[in-house]
This record gives structure tokens, sequence and C-alpha cells, in this order.
């Protein structure tokens, strides 16, 4: 019984505090993924001239402000807002990401140029992502158990992607744009575009994917083992491995869909027939994914 007269004693005194002394905490909501409003200082502009011109907020941190806020017992508290971190590896995963951020200007610009020309103008605006954080370097430490051949690493391997999605928009690692070469702009571009496609070609109509799927239909969901175990092959199927697998052994839709995505983007179109020219299966499938990423406007092995 003390316990509930105590609940309500402390209730009441609560309850009884004037308005004035609550704190004030009502400042206006601001748009975190924007520039400030009214600052020109030569990131606030650049980031809102880009906006402008494509719809995208850009981003050069993933500490978007601060938010000053005052407790019950008048102590000061202060709320970051960061980017929000996407499932980009699964909750138990060791691997972790490390952001390097740009300390030259002219790197940001020609870094934002390099997306607005290299990148955008290659894909439709149903890809796009809604904010892009650059980076002056991407690390991702992916942690290793065995090598190729199955030896015990149990080690830290340093990559450094290009791209790296998260719940509110998109990482890239532009590094130095002005000091790569066409060839290292074409396969950064490619591996960017790999990732916006491969996160929201879920969204298009499952009619658009109905040939691609037909041809290895039932084989989906089928164990790799009992697939290889009954003397086929899985390119003969018309199944792949996502790149870096050694084997199969989930044979979903999403995990086909997502090798082919890999494979497209990873090699030109000559390759791409070079390499698997006795399965085909797996060519049938490419080009019946290709056609759907044109209609899509993805610009990927388009005729010169």
């Amino acid at each position: 019984m003390k316990k509930y007269i105590l609940g309500v004693l402390m209730f009441a005194s609560i309850w009884a505090c004037s308005k004035e002394d609550w704190p004030d905490n009502s400042a206006p909501e601001r748009n975190w993924l924007a520039p400030e409003e009214g600052a020109m200082d030569e990131i606030s502009v650049l980031r809102r001239e880009f906006y402008d011109r494509t719809g995208i907020y850009l981003l050069f941190s993933d500490t978007l402000g601060v938010r000053e806020n005052t407790t019950l017992t008048g102590e000061t508290v202060y709320n970051y807002q960061i980017l929000g971190y996407g499932m980009t590896t699964p909750a138990w995963s060791q691997d972790s990401f490390s952001y390097h951020y740009y300390t030259n200007h002219d790197k940001r610009k020609k870094a934002a140029e390099f997306v607005e020309e290299y990148i955008l103008p290659n894909i439709s605006e149903i890809f796009w992502p809604n904010a892009i954080l650059l980076l002056d370097r991407l690390e991702y430490f992916k942690y290793v158990m065995f090598d190729e051949y199955y030896n015990w690493i149990d080690d830290y391997v340093l990559l450094n992607p290009a791209c790296q999605n998260k719940l509110q928009g998109m990482v890239f690692g532009t590094g130095d744009v002005v000091g790569k070469t066409e060839e290292e702009k074409e396969a950064m571009k490619n591996e960017i575009l790999q990732v916006m496609v491969s996160e929201k070609v879920s969204l298009l109509p499952a009619k658009d994917m109905e040939l691609f799927y037909s041809y290895s239909n039932e084989w989906y969901n089928v164990n790799g083992y009992i697939i290889t175990n009954a003397g086929h092959t899985f390119e003969e199927l018309g199944l792949l491995a996502k790149l870096g697998d050694w084997s199969i052994s989930a044979t979903s839709r999403e995990y086909d869909l997502a090798a082919f995505i890999e494979r497209i983007f990873a090699l030109s179109k000559d390759e791409f027939y070079t390499q698997f020219q006795s399965s085909p299966l797996i060519i049938k499938k490419m080009e019946a994914l290709v056609d759907v990423l044109h209609t899509y406007g993805v610009k990927i092995y388009m005729e010169e």
C-alpha cells in the first residue's frame, strides 16, 4: 500500500509544477540532411546547389548535426543526429566500416561533379538514393575465417569499397577523383551502380522479371548440394554464385538475381559472353536482365 501512496504523491508533485518549471525543448525540428538554413560557407553552398540540381541531399560527414536539450533537472544534454545505419552487414557480423572525411574542398567539389556527371546520368531516378555521403576513403574490415583453400585465417582483411548502403542514403568512397585514371573511374562507377541497382531492384514490377526467373524457376530453393549430388552443375541450370562464394548452397531467387547483377557490373559484355559461352541459360538470363535494366534507364552493356 505504501508503494501506491508514494507513487501518487510523486505524480502529484510533478503535476503541481507550473508550466514555467518545465524545460523548453520546443525548438522547431530541422531537416538534418540539408545544410542549415541560411548557411553560406563553401560546403553548405556546394550541398545546397547539388540538391537544387538533383533532388539528392549531399553529405560530407555522417554526423548531421547536434541538438541541445535541457532535462527536468536543468542539465544540458546534446543529442547527435547520425546518418542512419543500414543492415549492410548482419547484426551478428564482426565486419566493420571506417569513414575518412575530405579535408580538401577542391576534392569535395570534384567528387560531387563525378557523381553528377558519371553516376546519375547512367541510371534512372527510381534507383537514386535520398542522400549521398561522399568520403575521401571508405574502409571495410571484413572478418575472414578461411582463405579460398580453407586454410584457417581468423583475421580481418582491409578492403576499400566504393559504395555502402545505409538507411537514409548511400555512402560513396570516391576519394581523389582527379588522381584516378579513366579505367579506375569506370570501375568505381560500375561498383556504385551495382549497389544502387541491387538495393532497389526488388521494387520493379514482378512481371518485368518473369522471363529472367523462368529459365531456372524449377531449381529455385532446391538445396545446392542436392543439385550437385544429382550430377548437375549450377551454370548448366542457369544459376550463378555471388562473387567470392566458392560454392552455392542457397538457390533462392533473391540470391540468383544478386549474383547476376554483380557479374554484369563486374564484367564487360565481351568478358561475360566469353566466360559463359558454354552456358546458354546464363547468357539468356543475362540478356533478359539487361533488357529490364535498359527499360529503367540503367546504361550497362550498351551498343557502341
